[in-house]
């Protein structure tokens, strides 16, 4: 599995959807994160582990670099890919993101 990351910084990017997304899809995106967000945290609560110990990495196979950067904006900064292909295409999609 190829994975891609992006650039972690304290200060959030601007990273607003750009069109191709609808209003729905987006909100469907930022919806599904924060239940995961909720599920890790409480997994962590029942575990005795720290939140800060887990990391989130999205799987963005299948899905176009417009679902990575609503899912960016929404505050996840790793994305993994089974595809070296479509990994080198949405970090150059996403370049203004700080891909890497």
């Amino acid at each position: 599995m190829a994975r891609f990351l992006f650039a972690k910084s304290k200060k959030l990017r601007e990273a607003a959807p750009r069109p191709g997304l609808t209003g729905e899809m987006i909100a469907n995106i930022q919806d599904n994160i924060a239940r995961v967000e909720q599920r890790i945290t409480a997994a962590c609560l029942r575990s005795g582990r720290r939140r800060g110990d887990v990391k989130l990495v999205a799987v963005s196979k299948t899905h176009p670099a417009e679902s990575v950067r609503a899912a960016y904006a929404a505050g996840v900064r790793d994305f993994g890919e089974n595809r070296v292909q479509e990994a080198k295409s949405k970090r150059q999609e996403l370049s203004d993101l700080g891909a890497t």
